[in-house]
């Protein structure tokens, strides 16, 4: 049997808070299908992602932001450029967080209307959980690089969806409507504070603890509380196929698999932050015995400076008593000294 595409080696090399909302939404389809010779729309999405987890999809992706070029659409989501039923499925990932709160119903709708069997969209909702979280991280990737964290500031600036009202606007029309929670909200925290900690560090292990995490991990985080909601919503499914759905793709919150995972990684990245502590350490050493010769040879070196101030303040002495005794001698006598010098001096150059 072969492996389902999200087990793939390049799917499993994404970052795992990137391959969650892809791989969730991959096994939703599948469970309800699949993909293959399906229209699928990824509204406010980027290119690649959906021909990597639906590579037997006709596919299209729309943003606001890019160059029309290849299956790739400049449009807005709450505007979208197609007819009603335009697709078999449409996927909507971790994007309505990001559309201001005015305009959330119109990108709903837009969503609806284009679909001809089913909406999946995931997004962080607002609950007390989510927002102290965000606000965490936020905090702390300001004090490891020196700034905000742009995207997750959005969030901040919008306001987070509620999933009442998301629930309530993918369900009109008497919509079949499912929920599964998706990213354990304390895993995923800790996850995006260590890959964050690791960026800012420059720890070459990244893409191995990405990778890690995702084989192990990252499919078994379906549990509450979660970070993000994924939302099925079906024109034509019942709602007794989606909540089977949903069912089966929940995940206990806590495993032993789950405490192993994340003791290896934290032990990894701790490892890796001691070397470079002692890296550091060295590093001062070396500094602090350079900063000591340093010293040393500036004081050589103004000890040798007094002694030639000294000289230079002998010199001008003896050439202050030259002028007074070339002043107080007769002309005649000022010159035979000169001249027996000029003598002596030739003596002993011939001698």
């Amino acid at each position: 049997m072969d492996q389902p595409i999200w087990r793939s080696h390049e799917a499993l090399g994404l970052p795992f808070d990137q391959y969650q909302r892809y791989a969730t939404a991959a096994r939703v389809v599948d469970a309800l299908g699949g993909s293959h010779g399906r229209t699928m729309l990824d509204v406010g999405g980027g290119p690649g992602f959906l021909e990597l987890f639906f590579p037997g999809a006709q596919v299209a992706v729309v943003d606001r932001y890019g160059t029309h070029e290849g299956n790739f659409v400049v449009a807005d989501g709450a505007q979208l450029p197609f007819a009603d039923a335009s697709f078999d499925i449409v996927l909507t990932l971790d994007t309505l967080e990001h559309i201001p709160a005015q305009y959330r119903e119109a990108f709903l709708a837009e969503c609806h209307r284009v679909a001809r069997d089913y909406v999946v969209l995931s997004a962080p909702h607002a609950t007390e959980g989510v927002e102290l979280a965000e606000q965490a991280l936020q905090a702390f990737v300001t004090a490891r690089f020196g700034e905000v964290f742009g995207t997750l500031q959005e969030h901040i600036d919008n306001g987070l969806p509620r999933i009442e009202e998301t629930v309530a606007a993918l369900a009109a029309d008497d919509w079949a409507v499912g929920v599964l929670p998706s990213g354990y909200l304390p895993r995923w925290l800790l996850g995006m504070m260590f890959h964050h900690e690791m960026l800012a560090s420059g720890m070459p292990e990244l893409d191995a603890v990405n990778r890690f995490y995702n084989e192990r991990q990252s499919l078994s985080d379906n549990a509450a509380p979660s970070y993000r909601h994924v939302v099925v919503a079906s024109r034509t499914r019942s709602l007794e196929e989606l909540t089977r759905v949903v069912d089966d793709l929940r995940s206990p919150a806590q495993s032993a698999d789950a405490a192993g995972t994340l003791a290896a990684i934290g032990g990894a990245v701790l490892a890796s932050r001691l070397g470079a502590a002692g890296v550091a350490a060295s590093q001062q050493a070396e500094l602090a015995r350079l900063r000591e010769e340093l010293a040393t040879t500036r004081a050589v070196v103004a000890d040798r400076e007094a002694h030639l101030v000294a000289a230079r303040d002998r010199i001008v002495v003896l050439e202050d008593h030259v002028a007074q005794l070339r002043d107080s001698l007769p002309r005649q006598a000022w010159r035979a000294v000169t001249r027996r010098g000029s003598k002596q001096d030739e003596s002993l150059e011939d001698a």
